[in-house]
């Protein structure tokens, strides 16, 4: 699934992984600057393993992001139509199961609006509110059982 982001988003994303590539490549100095250490074999130095398993930390971090922005689209929440819900839409639904109204934050990931539950694109909830309307019933398992959800509300948050 190709996740929809908007500018912010992909700006946030883009400033994070320079950060994370400064902090590589300090760390890998501070790596080579372990191994030259004192003629001792690398196992031996306890700075090594440690710096070593940071740089894996880092890497790992850095080809997350790269692979989420790398598959997103990127979107405009002015244009995305008010009656469906797509990222920024604050949506209010009704469990069928647990007879409970919830109010959702279809976000970005890592994105959240205070007080409200956030759903990612990638999430159970989120993948099963994507382009639903008002009325739209869906159903979807999670790892805990199933959620029927009926859609009551959609609103665009605007500012995000």
């Amino acid at each position: 699934m190709r996740i929809k982001v908007t500018a912010l988003y992909l700006e946030q994303k883009l400033k994070k992984l320079s950060e994370l590539r400064k902090s590589y490549a300090e760390t890998k100095v501070k790596l080579g600057e372990a191994a030259t250490h004192g003629g001792a074999t690398l196992s031996k130095i306890p700075e090594y393993d440690s710096l070593a398993s940071d740089l894996k930390v880092l890497e790992a971090m850095m080809n997350g992001i790269q692979k989420e922005i790398s598959g997103a689209e990127l979107v405009t929440p002015e244009l995305m139509p008010n009656d469906i819900v797509s990222i920024v839409s604050r949506v209010t639904v009704f469990d069928a199961l647990s007879k409970a109204r919830e109010e959702y934050y279809f976000a970005e990931s890592g994105v959240s609006l205070s007080g409200v539950k956030s759903a990612t694109q990638l999430s159970p909830v989120g993948k099963a509110l994507l382009g639903k309307k008002v009325g739209d019933t869906v159903e979807f398992k999670i790892p805990s059982g199933k959620r029927k959800l009926v859609v009551e509300s959609i609103r665009k948050v605007e500012g995000r």
